[in-house]
């Protein structure tokens, strides 16, 4: 009999597919994000059993797409919090070797944490984060398949809602030189967004090379890829202003001197409720979302990152 976790791994049936690189997978997309915000996950809170489901599954998917480890496991454990209340979290960890500048990175990260349970209610993290994970996931798979210039870091982080604690784990104890690392490419909340089908692109301020590479990425009519930060602030309706270079684990890269790319499609009614579930996911947005991301990190890829350092 199968346990619930490798009923859960019945789900990933992943496979490289070279000829389709142009294009990202929509169904393992949808697949993804749907283990990931399944009840099972229990919100994937810091410290739970529904975190450790989330662990083993994209630890599962890196395996599967042969996505090198820094040592042994992909897990990467970390200690935060003052020491009478100290807490441990898991950052999954794994990267693709570039093909001409190997020993240059570029880190994809996304928070595969959430905000877990109350009483009955879960908080499911659809969009938050299990998203941003999925679309690092479907990505993953076409790097491995075919990689990039660079190498590319895949960073599925801890402890996000709690303090950005898993990227500043990673940040000061990096796998590689951290003046190695030429860009943060963040992903949070692609899957809901606004009427307009709008994808943000913060980031990237006063850096040429990446204005330009998001003036290049292809998208979709009538999507619309937009440099820049989401208008409506975190918290939505409250009025309350955001510091966007800092409101997710980009921030913890900035600290370092380290360019990103926040990229998101915003907040909405759902954010931080128990109604943030698979079922309110704009799924042809979140394709076109994480199909731009694809043709935006290829854009970076082809730029000399190292030129603007």
């Amino acid at each position: 009999m199968k346990t619930p976790l490798q009923s859960l791994f019945v789900l990933l049936c992943l496979g490289h597919n070279p000829a389709a690189l142009a294009t990202i997978n929509p169904d393992r997309l949808e697949q993804h994000v749907k283990v990931l915000s399944a009840e099972a996950m229990a919100g994937r809170r810091t410290g739970t059993v529904g975190s450790e489901l989330a662990q083993h599954y994209i630890a599962s998917a890196f395996a599967e797409l042969r996505i090198t480890a820094f040592k042994d496991d992909y897990r990467h454990p970390f200690h935060f919090g003052a020491w009478l209340s100290e807490q441990q979290g898991v950052n999954l960890v794994g990267w693709v070797p570039g093909t001409e500048r190997p020993e240059e990175y570029i880190v994809v990260s996304a928070h595969y944490d959430h905000l877990g349970s109350k009483g009955r209610e879960i908080f499911y993290g659809a969009d938050d984060n299990a998203s941003g994970v999925a679309a690092l996931l479907v990505i993953a798979e076409n790097v491995s398949a075919a990689p990039l210039r660079h190498s590319v870091i895949f960073l599925a982080t801890d402890a996000e809602e709690l303090g950005l604690y898993g990227a500043k784990a990673f940040t000061e104890k990096p796998p590689v030189p951290l003046d190695r690392i030429r860009l943060n490419i963040n992903l949070d909340m692609l899957g809901i967004g606004d009427r307009r089908n709008r994808l943000y692109v913060g980031g990237g301020r006063g850096n040429k090379t990446l204005s330009q590479a998001i003036r290049r990425a292809e998208v979709q009519e009538p999507f619309q890829l937009l440099a820049g930060y989401p208008r409506q602030p975190r918290g939505f309706g409250t009025g309350r202003r955001i510091n966007y270079r800092n409101a997710s684990d980009h921030g913890a890269f900035a600290r370092h001197g380290i360019d990103f790319l926040f990229i998101t499609t915003g907040d909405h009614a759902y954010y931080h409720t128990g109604d943030d579930r698979f079922e309110q996911l704009n799924m042809k947005l979140f394709s076109q979302a994480t199909q731009a991301v694809w043709s935006l990190l290829k854009q970076v890829d082809d730029s000399n990152l190292s030129a603007q350092k």
